[in-house]
């Protein structure tokens, strides 16, 4: 999805880290929209990817220009997040396949991804998958896993659906859900 007058060939890597990094936020918007607005916000979501994909490709290695760490990690990232979003759990599994986080992606990028995989697992019904991502989310990022929300929504999916194990007990009792 390319606006009007945009031309990538002539942006430097600072403009071009932006334009990408705007595209993968509208592809979450597009995404959560989806669930109120129908299958075509799903559809400029995936467009959006594939535009931030074309970006990352030209820049040819990720780039942290104004802190927003964008590039082919961060486009790869924002698939799993776009799935999630659209609760395609097979799916956001299956795009995990090719996420490669190199030293360069901050922790925060890395620890937020792993929750977005965890929750994805769990939409796939694989509740050990979603456990071992929160708390390889836990090991990399720890403050900030102990404090989203959506690890404690993730981790009572994980109970909910009765597969409760000692590991999530004692990873329940880290976020201090009084287990």
């Amino acid at each position: 999805m390319r606006v009007a007058g945009d031309d990538v060939s002539a942006m430097n890597g600072p403009t071009l880290s932006v334009y990408g990094s705007a595209h993968l936020r509208s592809a979450i918007l597009s995404a959560r929209a989806a669930k109120t607005s129908g299958p075509g916000s799903a559809q400029q979501a995936w467009a959006h990817v594939d535009a931030a994909r074309l970006v990352a490709a030209r820049m040819g290695a990720d780039r942290n220009d104004y802190g927003l760490a964008f590039g082919p990690s961060n486009v790869a990232q924002h698939e799993v997040a776009v799935a999630v979003e659209l609760e395609d759990g097979d799916e956001a599994v299956k795009r995990s396949r090719k996420v490669r986080l190199g030293p360069s992606v901050p922790s925060v990028r890395r620890g937020h991804h792993y929750m977005d995989l965890a929750r994805g697992f769990v939409m796939a019904e694989d509740y050990a998958g979603g456990l071992r991502y929160l708390q390889e989310a836990r090991r990399i990022a720890p403050q900030q896993t102990r404090h989203h929300p959506m690890v404690r929504e993730t981790v009572l999916a994980i109970a909910a659906a009765r597969r409760a194990r000692e590991d999530l007990g004692l990873f329940a009792t880290w976020l201090g859900l009084g287990w």
